[in-house]
């Protein structure tokens, strides 16, 4: 860490006080969407791929054994002592 301290406060004492505060600015970056993305590398199908498409709850095959099953429902009664 003191190293780069050094290094940080060698380089800094070259450069005026607007070309730090020029470098300290921090901008939002732009960024592409990704139709543009996709069509730079190359790819031009853009139809639904199936395995992107989540299956409905009810399509999902159900196991054999349900090896967790979730306890029975209480009935809406209370014992009391």
């Amino acid at each position: 860490m003191k190293a780069v301290k050094v290094d940080a406060y060698a380089k800094a004492a070259k450069l005026s006080a607007e070309a730090i505060r020029k470098l300290n600015k921090f901008a939002k970056k732009s960024r592409s969407d990704v139709d543009t993305i996709v069509k730079k590398l190359g790819i031009e199908d853009f139809s639904v791929q199936d395995w992107l498409v989540l299956t409905p709850k009810d399509k999902i095959p159900k196991p054999e054994k349900e090896f967790y099953p979730r306890p029975a429902k209480r009935s809406g009664k209370t014992i009391l002592n």
